[in-house]
């Protein structure tokens, strides 16, 4: 390895983030290799087909805040969009209500009894922490919810759905997911917005932002945006197997990898943006602390299983999707590809996607596909969703690495593999699975959009959590 060769610009992992960073340095004539292990590019934001079907890797809704990243998609897609009304529900103990939870139906979607019960604790609770000087222990969830809303509305509403999607104790869960990704733990600000017409952002309330999705399917952005890369000369290589990053003088010298004829590679003299998991990048990195190693295998991601069920109607939803509370009900969220588009489906059949959250080879992730129908059918039938005798086939995608899982301590081992990184000339983890983070998709892109500009300056050093601070706004150890 040599400084003699000219600098490749090298990008790991393919998905929205990977894409529109590889996109930005090809913009900028860099020369970019985009590697990617899977065959083909979207990573999550794949849109994939079933005879004349086409369907998501699960449901997927483009929003924004920033208007160059809206720009950018406008472009890319030729303004090939539509207006994506998104209103949601929940079906909970037998009822279905809005999502998130508006005003006062946070308690009139449950029995008096329980709604009295409820109210009153939420009262009591709200008072005693507005009094109290001292803050009790929130790690946790479960500590987070409770010092807020009670025991009552936690047992009632977060603690079932929280262990089915996360499938953890709440007890040993974060209070970032808390804090970061429900939309209905904002809880007494709806409230306040019911009986004081008060109302507060949240970027996870689908309701108060513009939604839009591609013709044809998400990962028609994914492709526009590959098809730029490889337009300005860039490489796009599939099925490649990172193996080494070699680095020397605290500096990314080389990319190893293994393509699919099983030959392996070595490119020289690279930068490197990556967005494959934190954890795997820490792996991969030669000279890395060897504690931090060791730590940062412990960072673990969610995995979740794809159900599909071609059904032979035009429709089934009145909207895109429904969310699923209760625990004896195996999916969290039922989703209907022909309220996406109509692109996407025939005039006679339609796709449902159901989520099922799993850990790799657990009983839900190897069950056979008739054996997991026979336990979801009877819900669809119970709510009059779908009948048996509607479904045509079934069949399953599987994503080994769906969310980082926010477990109780993770902060500090993110933290120390960032620290790590930041020692490092020339290299830049992003993404939602890089950063170990959640991010939409449109955070992903804006993301790939700053790494490229960060990569290409004559120090390749950044701080984390001053250039990301929206997604590393937590403190952990330095």
């Amino acid at each position: 390895m040599n400084d003699e060769h000219p600098i490749t610009y090298v990008v790991m992992g393919a998905g929205p983030a990977g894409l529109a960073a590889a996109h930005a340095l090809a913009d900028k004539g860099k020369r970019v290799i985009l590697l990617e292990a899977d065959p083909l590019s979207g990573g999550m934001a794949k849109t994939l087909q079933k005879g004349a079907l086409k369907y998501d890797l699960g449901p997927h809704n483009l929003h924004s805040i920033y208007p160059d990243i809206i720009g950018l998609i406008k472009r890319l897609l030729d303004n090939q969009i539509e207006e994506h009304k998104i209103v949601s529900r929940i079906y909970f103990r037998d009822r279905v209500v809005p999502y998130p939870l508006t005003g006062m139906k946070v308690f009139t979607s449950i029995p008096l009894y329980l709604s009295l019960a409820a109210f009153f604790d939420f009262m009591v609770t709200r008072a005693k922490r507005r009094l109290s000087f001292s803050r009790p222990d929130e790690g946790s969830f479960k500590e987070w919810i409770i010092n807020r809303f009670g025991n009552v509305l936690y047992e009632i509403y977060f603690e079932p759905y929280a262990s089915k999607v996360w499938k953890m104790d709440p007890s040993c869960l974060s209070k970032i997911i808390a804090e970061k990704r429900i939309p209905v733990l904002s809880l007494f600000a709806i409230i306040k917005r019911a009986l004081f017409n008060e109302k507060k952002f949240h970027p996870e309330d689908s309701t108060q932002i513009y939604n839009f999705y591609p013709k044809g399917g998400v990962g028609v952005l994914m492709q526009k945006m590959e098809e730029r890369i490889l337009g300005k000369a860039g490489e796009v290589i599939h099925n490649a197997r990172v193996e080494n990053i070699y680095c020397r003088d605290n500096r990314v010298a080389g990319v190893q990898y293994t393509n699919k004829e099983g030959k392996t590679c070595l490119i020289e003299n690279a930068r490197l943006i990556s967005s494959i998991p934190l954890n795997e990048l820490i792996q991969l990195l030669e000279g890395v602390d060897p504690s931090v190693k060791s730590d940062s295998s412990k960072l673990s991601y969610t995995s979740m299983r794809l159900f599909y069920m071609i059904v032979n109607k035009k429709e089934v939803l009145d909207l895109p999707w429904i969310y699923f509370s209760d625990k004896d009900v195996i999916f969290n969220r039922l989703s209907d590809m022909s309220k996406f588009s109509k692109t996407l489906v025939s005039d006679n059949k339609t796709i449902l996607c159901l989520e099922v959250s799993c850990r790799i080879n657990d009983e839900l992730w190897t069950a056979g596909d008739n054996a997991l129908f026979e336990l979801m059918i009877p819900v669809l039938e119970k709510y009059g969703i779908v009948r048996r005798q509607d479904i045509e086939s079934v069949f399953s995608e599987y994503i080994e690495y769906s969310h980082p899982l926010f477990f109780k301590g993770f902060e500090d081992i993110v933290g120390s593999s960032l620290k790590e990184l930041e020692k490092i000339d020339g290299l830049i983890t992003i993404g939602r699975q890089g950063l170990y983070t959640y991010a939409n998709i449109d955070e992903a892109m804006k993301m790939g959009i700053t790494a490229a500009e960060l990569i290409t300056r004559q120090d390749g050093r950044i701080n984390y959590k001053n250039i990301f601070p929206d997604h590393l706004f937590y403190t952990f150890a330095a």
